[in-house]
């Protein structure tokens, strides 16, 4: 049942996926995934890198996948919201800025956390 909403989810034309290898193509390092998508407007990202890559490859990865979807669809922006800090600085890092902040908006294992908005805009 999973799988069969996964493959409905992405056949989707507003949504895509991006499975990334490391260079060899010897091992999986993530994926990175947009949804919403809305040519010449604006699609929300998210990504998910493995531990063992997240210093390695993870600003290389949001990079490449983000510029493929400004150029493939002409966004002129991508939206992120995540309650991860670590994914919300990511963003940042790669010069998104801050829309809002949720303070305890979400329960992760029972405990509260802040939910994070941010954008992306085409330079």
């Amino acid at each position: 049942h999973d799988l069969v909403q996964f493959i409905e989810y992405f056949s989707d034309c507003h949504n895509a996926l991006f499975v990334v290898y490391n260079k060899d193509y010897s091992d999986y390092v993530g994926f990175t995934w947009f949804s919403e998508i809305v040519p010449n407007f604006k699609a929300h990202t998210a990504i998910y890198i493995r531990k063992k890559y997240r210093k390695i490859l993870t600003d290389e990865v949001s990079k490449l996948s983000m510029d493929f979807m400004f150029n493939h669809f002409n966004l002129k922006e991508l939206w992120q919201h995540t309650p991860w800090e670590n994914a919300h600085k990511l963003s940042l890092r790669l010069g998104s800025t801050e829309i809002a902040v949720l303070p305890n908006y979400v329960l992760i294992d029972g405990v509260p956390n802040n939910y994070y908005i941010s954008r992306l805009q085409r330079t």
